[in-house]
This record gives C-alpha cells, sequence and structure tokens, in this order.
C-alpha cells in the first residue's frame, strides 16, 4: 500500500495546524505516497465547519486526492455492520464506510478514532 485514505480527525487536525499531523501528512507527501480524502471525510470536515469558512475550506481539501465511494465499499460497510449489529456490537456506520473504502482501494485509514480499524472489514 502506498496511500492513505484520510479520516476526518486527521484532516481536522491538519486544519488546526497540530503539528505532528502537518507534519506526519508533509512526509508522506515527500515520500510519494497517495493523500486520498472520502466522501465521508469531506461532508464531516464541511458539516462542522462555519459558513463563512466553507468555500476556505473547500479550497483547503482540494489539497489532496479525492475518490467517490464506490459500490463495493458501501456493500462491504452496510454487510459489516449487519453482521455486528448482529453480534450486538455497533459501530457508527461512517466509521465503518471509512474503513471499507480503504479497505477496497488498497490505502491504508489514517485515523486517530481507535474504534475504526481493519480487524472488523
Amino acid at each position: 500500500m502506498n496511500g492513505y485514505l484520510l479520516d476526518s480527525t486527521v484532516i481536522i487536525d491538519w486544519l488546526r495546524g497540530h503539528p505532528a499531523v502537518t507534519r506526519w501528512l508533509a512526509a508522506r507527501a515527500a515520500a510519494g505516497a497517495r493523500l486520498v480524502l472520502s466522501p465521508v471525510t469531506v461532508a464531516e470536515v464541511l458539516a462542522g465547519t462555519a459558513p463563512g469558512l466553507r468555500d476556505r475550506r473547500r479550497e483547503d481539501l482540494k489539497a489532496f486526492d479525492f475518490a467517490p465511494l464506490e459500490f463495493g465499499a458501501a456493500a462491504l460497510a452496510g454487510e459489516t455492520y449487519a453482521d455486528l449489529s448482529a453480534r450486538g456490537r455497533r459501530l457508527p456506520l461512517p466509521d465503518l464506510l471509512q474503513g471499507a473504502q480503504a479497505r477496497t482501494l488498497g490505502l491504508i485509514l489514517a485515523t486517530s478514532n481507535r474504534s475504526v480499524t481493519h480487524r472488523h472489514l
């Protein structure tokens, strides 16, 4: 895998100027890794952005590649959600969408959200 699907937690930290995240992203970019946003990340970041800053945030987000959500990833997330729910375990569907999209694209999911890992998928 030579790329990362960036969860909104990473992007929010980057937008806030978190030094460790900024350095990490810069190092990955310098190494030629793909840095990819999903529809979930874009939606979550813009949902938490004040109306007066939305145009600026859209421009900020264009610094990264964007991958639309493919059918296979959506199906994997939905089926995983159903399987986990049947066992009494619930994870937020947006988190499962992130993990499923990373997996189907062959990317590493970069997140600080500990509930989202490939072990569920």
